[in-house]
């Protein structure tokens, strides 16, 4: 298996590691491939009475003729061709340098086509296709056709990255903190300006990067997707996109492994913008069960909670209705505008019985299309009014006191 794989891991490198780099990647995978037994697989019987050595020297000819006999050689040898080729790169001879770099990544993009028919051919293990990132990919979504079909376009697009992020999984690359980020700035597109596309490649990568322990500890990445995903825009892109199913369980996976650190306010609201099911529950019951949870973390909870799962809301959300801690102020003219958990609480719970808030005195309420009602539409300027709101939406929904969790607040007093 290291032999096989070896081809396609190093051209990949070479597309875009340093020259320096490059010769000390072949030099380590010269030496691996020597070490590996000397049966080959059945595609490289065909080229086993190659003398690779002897043609890799031949592309510096004087010869027109001899140097393409020995690439038309090399070429047709395949991986019986790889040691020797990765050899060539650390030569003295100019010549031979770049054509066995050329020829390598050539013989890498083979391959990889191959590889990449076998995986679009029909249901296979994982390890059946040697593909770098395709076992972590098939892990975090499956293995259906549509999910066959992105991961195509991503390797096409970005195999070399995929090929680091694979080295980063065996403990072969970013050896310390600074090493990793330089190497992350290197293979991985984070830039604002590309994420705002929404170009489903490039998403699907960042998303499958971003899911790595090695990756969770770098801010800027994490905190790239997530503003990116928090823009509407980006948001129509994504969901427009062929692939949305895809990156909508990317998007998912992400988020679940992410929650293991920690859940804020941005994961909340990027689970319920692509209704990411299961894992939007999960994360919403957890911030609701959390007693170091924020209050702008509790609102986003409970709106994730009325909007997709209802029964769970009418449930959870009363425990919420004493809670007197601000999450959101508006200043207007007629003074600062202040919202509490308690108050989304019972502005939900009303909708969710199918009444109106502003029957209540809810006057500044606005619809929203995702979060059923705006932020900033939701609070009170004057104390009296809010307890006047509360006490009609109480008797209307028929709230008692342990329905409201004013034992629990008791306890924690």
């Amino acid at each position: 298996m290291q032999h096989r794989l070896l081809l396609p891991a190093l051209a990949c490198s070479l597309a875009s590691l340093t020259p320096t780099a490059a010769i000390n990647a072949a030099t380590n995978a010269a030496a691996n491939a020597a070490a590996v037994p000397a049966h080959a697989p059945p595609d490289t019987v065909a080229g086993a009475a190659l003398d690779a050595p002897n043609e890799v020297q031949a592309l510096a000819s004087d010869s027109y003729r001899r140097r393409e006999v020995a690439r038309q050689r090399l070429l047709a040898g395949g991986r019986a061709a790889e040691a020797a080729l990765a050899a060539g790169l650390a030569s003295a001879d100019l010549e031979v340098r770049a054509a066995s770099r050329e020829l390598l990544l050539s013989l890498a993009e083979t391959e990889q086509e191959r590889q990449i028919a076998r995986l679009l051919s029909g249901p296979k293990s994982p390890e059946a296709v040697e593909l770098p990132g395709w076992k972590r990919f098939s892990e975090a979504v499956g293995e259906a056709p549509q999910h066959r079909a992105l991961f195509v376009r991503i390797v096409r697009t970005h195999a070399a990255s995929l090929a680091w992020l694979d080295q980063l999984d065996s403990g072969t690359a970013g050896s310390d903190q600074d090493t990793l980020l330089s190497e992350m700035n290197s293979f991985l597109p984070i830039e604002i300006a590309g994420l705002s596309q929404g170009d489903p490649d490039q998403w699907g990568l960042l998303l499958l990067a971003a899911s790595q322990p090695e990756l969770r500890a770098a801010p800027v990445l994490s905190s790239r997707l997530r503003g990116s995903l928090l823009n509407p825009a980006v948001g129509e892109r994504l969901l427009a996109s062929p692939h949305q199913a895809t990156l909508r369980q990317l998007i998912a996976h992400w988020l679940e492994v992410s929650s293991q650190q920690y859940i804020n306010e941005s994961m909340l609201k990027i689970s319920l913008a692509y209704e990411c099911g299961d894992v939007a529950t999960r994360l919403a019951m957890q911030t609701m069960e959390s007693r170091q949870a924020t209050p702008a973390s509790l609102v986003a909870a409970m709106t994730l909670l009325a909007r997709l799962e209802p029964e769970l809301a009418r449930r959870e959300l009363p425990r919420a209705v004493n809670d007197v801690r601000v999450w959101h102020i508006v200043v207007t003219r007629r003074g600062p505008i202040r919202s509490q958990v308690g108050d989304v609480a019972l502005a939900l719970l009303l909708y969710l019985d199918d009444r109106d808030p502003r029957e209540v005195g809810f006057d500044s309420l606005q619809a929203d299309p995702q979060t059923i009602y705006r932020d900033y539409s939701l609070g009170f300027d004057d104390e009296s009014r809010r307890r006047q709101a509360h006490e009609r939406a109480e008797r209307l929904l028929e709230l008692d006191s342990v329905a409201r969790g004013d034992d629990v607040l008791a306890e924690d007093e």
